[in-house]
This record gives C-alpha cells, sequence and structure tokens, in this order.
C-alpha cells in the first residue's frame, strides 16, 4: 500500500506480529478541530521495530497515530512520522530534535530533481529570478 510511484520500492514481505488492530482510528484535526479518519489501522512489530499501517492515506500530525493503537511514544528512543510539516505542533513537544529525511520521488523536498514536463521557465525556486529575462508584456486594449 501506499505506493505513488516507482520510487517508492517494492513491497516487502516480513515476519511481523500483531500489536493491535482498529477499524474505527482517527487523530485529531489540523488545530484540535474535528478529527480525521485513518480507516483500518494496524500496529506491527518487525525486528523490534513498531510500525502503523493505516488504510486512508493521511499525513501524521497528532501522537494519536501511535497511542491509539496503544503505542507508548514516551518509551521509544526514535519516531519516525511520515509526513512533511504538519506533524509539528503534534509532536516538538515530545521530542528531543527533529530530524528532517528526504526520499526521491513526487514529495521530495529537492525539486530540481523532479523530472517536470509541462513547466513554464523562469521559475522560482527552481531558477534564479533576478539573472532571468522579463516575460514579454502583453498589449492591453485602450
Amino acid at each position: 500500500g501506499g505506493k505513488v510511484g516507482p520510487q517508492s520500492g517494492l513491497p516487502l514481505d516480513v515476519q511481523a506480529e500483531v500489536l493491535c488492530v482498529r477499524r474505527d482510528a482517527c487523530q485529531p484535526g489540523l488545530g484540535g478541530k474535528g478529527s480525521d479518519a485513518l480507516g483500518l489501522a494496524v500496529a506491527i512489530r518487525v525486528a523490534g521495530i513498531d510500525i502503523v499501517l493505516n488504510s486512508v492515506r493521511q499525513q501524521v500530525f497528532s501522537p494519536a497515530c501511535f497511542t491509539e493503537l496503544g503505542i507508548d511514544l514516551a518509551a521509544k528512543r526514535l519516531v519516525v512520522v511520515k509526513s512533511t510539516q504538519h506533524f509539528r505542533a503534534g509532536f516538538d513537544p515530545l521530542a528531543a530534535a527533529t530530524v528532517y529525511c528526504d526520499t526521491p520521488g513526487s514529495l521530495s523536498a529537492r525539486i530540481d530533481t523532479i523530472p517536470y514536463r509541462f513547466i513554464r521557465r523562469p521559475i522560482w525556486p527552481l531558477d534564479d529570478l533576478d539573472q532571468a529575462s522579463p516575460p514579454p508584456q502583453q498589449e492591453t486594449a485602450p
């Protein structure tokens, strides 16, 4: 699951211990408003690593994604979330440090490596706009 492109890699075959299954897992919405469904969610343990899998594609922005499945984040030395930025409000109070990891694919922070096909150049931040020629002026009706 969660495959958005060939750079996601191949599926993994693992021996896992099922820790918890929730059919109605959710996390508080951004800003604490409402809730966002995670769908069917499962906590598994593979080689001593606890992993949460959920059926609804969703960014992680609340510790509830773990705690609703019985995972005690305070007992962990390292917690990894798949999220671009929204996780900070929920996880910063729990973390000694935040480390960003970049991955290949369409959600890479290295936007200069994305193979754009339909893009007008120059465009910031891919190009230095101080060095770019201004676009041609279009005539306007009197």
